[in-house]
């Protein structure tokens, strides 16, 4: 999708429970960036097939580029899941999660 307040301006959004995206890197971090508001729900972070983080991307206001990062990795290769969990904050009309962009060191 387009939006100006996205990097470079385009973002793939997902509703569906349990849709994922999973790939590959080799470095010692991953950064996500992500949208944060009142229509997104939470997404959990699978690295090596380990659960590091869940996250709710509720808040009241609309915030583009927000960064999730996950740091200290061993250097070497990891595969990353990203999962849609179709929960959210009370407060949330919508469970959707954003994928701006991804960057690995």
């Amino acid at each position: 999708m387009l939006n100006p307040g996205s990097f470079l301006g385009g973002y793939r959004i997902s509703h569906a429970t349990n849709s994922f995206v999973k790939f590959s890197f080799d470095g010692v971090q991953l950064t996500w960036t992500a949208a944060r508001g009142p229509a997104y729900g939470k997404a959990s972070i699978y690295i090596d097939g380990v659960l590091v983080r869940t996250v709710d991307f509720y808040r009241a206001s609309q915030e583009w580029q927000y960064q999730v990062t996950i740091s200290g990795l061993a250097y070497g290769n990891h595969i990353v899941v990203i999962k849609v969990l179709g929960q959210k904050d009370p407060a949330s009309s919508g469970t959707g999660i954003v994928i701006d962009l991804l960057g690995i060191e």
